[in-house]
C-alpha cells in the first residue's frame, strides 16, 4: 500500500509572503529609479513586508544570514543552546519591524486589496489569517465573514 500526499497547486504561505515582498521591492526600486523616493525611504518602506515574510517562513537572501546567525545558539550558563527556526524568525522579524507597527499596515492593505480578487489579495488574506493571533495584544482583525475571497470563490 502506497501512501502519497496530494500535491497542492496553491503556493505556500512562505512563497506568498516572499512574492509580496519581492513585488514591493521591485516597485520601490522603480520609484527610486524614477526619482520619486530615495533609496533609504524605499528601504524603510520594505521593512514591514520583510518582517512579515520572515514570520511566514520566506526564504529570502536578505534573511538567510540573519537566520543562520540567530540559530547558531545563545550562551546560557556557559553552554551554547541552539535556537529553533521559528524562534529565530520571530526575533529577527521583531528587530526588522515590530508587529505592533506592521499589524495595522497588513490589515489596511488586505482590506483594500480583498475587493480586487487578485492573487495578491488572496495572499494578503491568507497571511492575515495565519498571523492573526498575537499573545502580546496586536492581532490582525478578521476581514469580515460575509466578504471573503474564499466565500466568493465558492
Amino acid at each position: 500500500m502506497s501512501l502519497t500526499s496530494p500535491v497542492s497547486s496553491e503556493p505556500s504561505l512562505a512563497d506568498m509572503a516572499a512574492g509580496l515582498y519581492l513585488s514591493r521591492k521591485a516597485n520601490a526600486q522603480a520609484a527610486v529609479n524614477a526619482g520619486r523616493i530615495t533609496a533609504p525611504e524605499a528601504d524603510r518602506a520594505l521593512h514591514p513586508w520583510l518582517a512579515i515574510a520572515c514570520l511566514c517562513g520566506a526564504d529570502l537572501p536578505e534573511l538567510g544570514g540573519l537566520i543562520a546567525e540567530e540559530r547558531e545558539g545563545q550562551a546560557i550558563f556557559g553552554a551554547t543552546v541552539p535556537v529553533s527556526d521559528g524562534r529565530a524568525r520571530r526575533t529577527i522579524a521583531d528587530n526588522i519591524f515590530p508587529r505592533d507597527r506592521w499589524a495595522g499596515l497588513l490589515t489596511r492593505t488586505r482590506d483594500k486589496a480583498v475587493a480586487t480578487g487578485t492573487p495578491e489579495a488572496l495572499a494578503l488574506y491568507r497571511i492575515g489569517l495565519a498571523l492573526a493571533f498575537d499573545p502580546n495584544g496586536h492581532p490582525i482583525p478578521p476581514y469580515g465573514a460575509s466578504h471573503t475571497p474564499i466565500a466568493e470563490a465558492a
